[in-house]
């Protein structure tokens, strides 16, 4: 899974201080994903300052290998999720209950991967 982030530098933050606190936000953003999609094998967040700020444009960019997660690390991710309101689905669509209905092989991944379902969840 790619994610694409774009992190405005503050007015007077040190270069090397607004590096680190834009690759911790991608790191949240990839823990995050992590704990909700956790057929995800890794990853791939490309972090960059919006060009309007800063025409030579700096890239960070992350390979994170998604690891099972215990209980504890996974309460404490959706708890920063919450709270940071980091990829909150705010849509206002009636939920499919992936629980009575049969997901079909070729169907969409019920973990929101993006990929078929035989390819992802299917042998877990």
């Amino acid at each position: 899974m790619y994610v694409f982030l774009q992190v405005k530098r503050q007015d007077g933050e040190d270069y090397t201080d607004y590096r680190k606190r834009r690759r911790a936000f991608a790191t949240v953003y990839c823990n995050v994903i992590n704990a909700n999609h956790p057929c995800i094998k890794y990853v791939v967040a490309i972090v960059s300052e919006p060009v309007k700020y800063n025409l030579y444009l700096s890239r960070d960019f992350i390979l994170y290998p998604c690891e099972p997660l215990s209980d504890e690390e996974k309460k404490n991710i959706l708890k920063i999720q919450k709270d940071l309101n980091v990829l909150q689905i705010t849509r206002n669509m009636k939920s499919k209950d992936t629980h009575t209905s049969k997901v079909g092989r070729n169907d969409k991944c019920p973990c929101g991967s993006g990929l078929k379902y035989k390819k992802c969840c299917l042998n877990k």
